[in-house]
């Protein structure tokens, strides 16, 4: 049998323990805080609810990258996706590529954690890297004047939710311009709350808006599912659930009968929405 040693930082106050009283559990005498580390990200705790933020560390990166002193921006970059082409290989094209990696790597860091919001664009530089890792990092710094002006921004959970409230599944799709796959964007909330999120590139190319979106369903429900048994076993309740999707054909062929089925060319798709129409007896869908 083995045995590890952890060190504890304290817990998080709450109704019974406020901030800067001691808890005593199996001899342990553990500190009670309003906010702690866990896993790169901050957990912050008052009588409204949890916050979970970076806001030290970005502000750490952006000192270490020089950026702080840029002007911040509301907005994120557009990105010119699908309609590039590769630059011209340069002998500084190995330490461009670097450097841009080295942006997309933090970027995705904070995306992964604790900000959503900038998933999407992260995920499309990544994918910009190595046609132009010029053009990449460009953009990243786009990305970091915007966080320059959110740094106060993250996740934040109410202490409202009840053991009962719905699951929802939101799946969408952006189709690809030029040739390009098409990039899929999923959420899934317990209540009014982000429980997880995911922002990628749809690994075979759509042939149209109701292909894309049945993979960007299939992938909200794949995620979605997991939560849902998740919340069972922890709530011992089996919550609602519902997957939202806003494409009229993906919703006609979800719901109604073989004579409305629109056929897919890509034998991928099709199987996709076999498992999503699998789910309906268990799901509601808008």
């Amino acid at each position: 049998m083995e045995s590890w040693t952890l060190k504890i930082q304290g817990m998080l106050c709450s109704r019974d323990f406020a901030e800067h009283d001691v808890f005593t559990f199996s001899g342990l005498e553990i500190p009670v805080r309003s906010e702690l580390t866990f896993l790169g990200c901050k957990l912050k705790r008052d009588v409204a609810g949890v916050f979970i933020h970076q806001t030290h560390w970005l502000e750490a990166e952006l000192v270490k990258r020089g950026l702080l002193h840029l002007k911040s921006s509301a907005s994120l970059p557009e990105l010119p996706e699908g309609t590039m082409l590769p630059d011209t290989r340069e002998a500084s094209y190995a330490e461009d590529l670097k450097t841009a990696q080295s942006h997309i790597g933090s970027l995705m860091w904070l995306a992964l954690k604790s900000r959503p919001d900038i998933a999407a664009v992260t995920g499309g530089i990544a994918c910009i890297a190595t046609l132009s890792p010029t053009k990449a990092v460009k953009l990243a710094i786009g990305v970091w004047r915007y966080l320059l002006y959110t740094k106060t921004y993250g996740l934040w959970y109410k202490t409202v939710t009840g053991m009962s409230d719905p699951v929802h599944f939101y799946g969408d799709a952006s189709l690809g311009v030029g040739a390009s796959r098409s990039r899929t964007g999923a959420i899934v909330t317990w209540g009014q709350h982000v429980i997880a999120w995911r922002s990628c590139r749809q690994s075979i190319t759509a042939w149209s808006a109701f292909e894309a979106e049945v993979d960007a369903g299939a992938t909200a429900l794949e995620m979605g599912i997991k939560v849902r048994e998740t919340l069972e076993r922890l709530t011992t309740r089996r919550p609602v659930a519902t997957l939202y999707g806003d494409n009229a054909a993906c919703l006609t062929n979800l719901l109604k009968g073989h004579q409305d089925h629109q056929a897919t060319r890509t034998r991928h798709f099709a199987v996709g929405f076999v498992i999503r129409r699998s789910q309906r007896a268990s799901l509601s869908s808008t």
